[in-house]
């Protein structure tokens, strides 16, 4: 025995590495895996009378079985009227005094590329933004609540219809889309009712010059015209609608009665002119207004304010007032009166040429100087030095 030994120690100590143990083949596995389970079985069977209520699992593994789906009654339903998933029933764990079972819907949400569950409500609160590249590109801006001027980036492009020109030098008056009324300074000015687009910068006194070359596309016959009531005479079947730098007379003989005795100073009002001829100037007339309405609005509510341009007839340091013509072209053969107050220095203000100004209006129906600026040209227009009030 000891000769058979040590001849098997001498052998292994014989030995280099690596050894080489050979692996059982496929089959060979697959018994000793089935062997396995089998004794593996029968122990289970065994010792589970031992284990008490345990030992239910010697029902074995039960395979689920398709089933119908039934309710569960713990939970409130909120929709009775909505069918049952179909589901897959599942036995009670082994080893579990339960007998009730448990339904794990066989149904997959839908889903989206990203994985999440696609949601089945196609309400919605989202509303889209207008796009501001969708705004007319002939409309400044909204009319304005009060006669202030509109305002306008310097460079803007303005589109719209011409409604007034000055007797004297370029200047001119556009209406845009809206009817905003602006007044611009130029070297020339285009007719009554072109159609016409250019460049603008503003300047101090709130009126506008013009910049680069006009281009003129065409002719219209009527316009949308808004500002404020400056004057209004309903026994002549006239009246004056203003905005900075530009008074116009607007003949409202077709207009009714009882809209034009709603007709006041300070009523903010929305018109739509058509283009006529003026009348020509004679002796004893001057010349009729080139523009006729064919509809006007006023708001209920009237502003306390008013605006006002044209020329200034006289002006009375001791007494303190200024008088102006009533609209800027001296269409209408009546001037207006207006009180300046003690602040403001009426040595510079010069007779028979054209100033802007802005008024409140008293009471009593007078009007005071709030704001004052020279605009016979664009120099002067620019020059805030010059301005008086809410001109600056």
């Amino acid at each position: 025995m000891k000769t058979w030994f040590n001849r098997m120690v001498d052998k292994a100590a014989s030995w280099r590495l690596p050894v080489v143990i050979p692996v059982p083949n496929r089959d060979n596995l697959i018994a000793m895996g089935l062997m396995a389970l089998s004794v593996g079985l029968l122990v289970g069977v065994a010792i589970g009378p031992l284990l008490g209520p345990a030992g239910s699992a010697v029902a074995g593994i039960v395979a689920p079985s398709a089933t119908a789906p039934t309710e569960d009654t713990t939970t409130a339903a909120t929709d009775t009227t909505e069918p049952a998933a179909e589901g897959v029933a599942l036995q009670s764990p082994a080893g579990s005094e339960s007998s009730s079972s448990t339904t794990v819907a066989a149904t997959t949400p839908d889903t989206t590329s990203t994985g999440i569950p696609a949601s089945t409500d196609t309400t919605t609160d989202y509303e889209p933004t207008p796009d501001p590249a969708a705004a007319p590109t002939d409309q400044i801006d909204p009319a304005p609540d009060d006669p202030d001027p509109v305002p306008v980036e310097n460079g803007s492009e303005l589109k719209g219809t011409v409604v007034g020109t000055q007797p004297d030098g370029g200047d001119y008056d556009v209406a845009d889309s809206s009817g905003n009324v602006l007044s611009l300074h130029a070297t020339e000015p285009p007719a009554v009712g072109d159609e016409v687009t250019t460049r603008i910068e503003s300047l101090s006194n709130g009126t506008f010059g013009e910049l680069g070359d006009r281009k003129v596309k065409g002719r219209n016959m009527k316009s949308k015209l808004r500002g404020v009531t400056s004057w209004v005479d309903p026994a002549l079947d006239l009246v004056v609608i203003s905005s900075r730098g530009s008074s116009l007379a607007v003949d409202i003989t077709g207009i009714p009665d009882d809209q034009v005795e709603s007709l006041a100073p300070g009523s903010l009002v929305e018109a739509t002119v058509s283009f006529t001829e003026p009348a020509e100037a004679t002796e004893e007339s001057p010349a009729g207004p080139a523009l006729v309405a064919e509809a006007i609005e006023a708001d209920e509510e009237l502003s306390d304010r008013i605006e006002l341009s044209g020329a200034v007839r006289a002006v009375d340091a001791e007494a303190g007032t200024i008088t102006m013509a009533a609209d800027s072209n001296g269409t209408i053969a009546t001037d207006m009166l207006l009180e300046a107050p003690k602040r403001l220095d009426l040595e510079p203000v010069t007779v028979d040429r054209t100033y802007n100004v802005s008024a409140g209006i008293e009471e009593d129906g007078s009007f005071t100087v709030t704001g004052l600026s020279p605009d016979y040209n664009r120099k002067v227009a620019d020059d805030s030095a010059a301005a008086f009030g809410n001109h600056r």
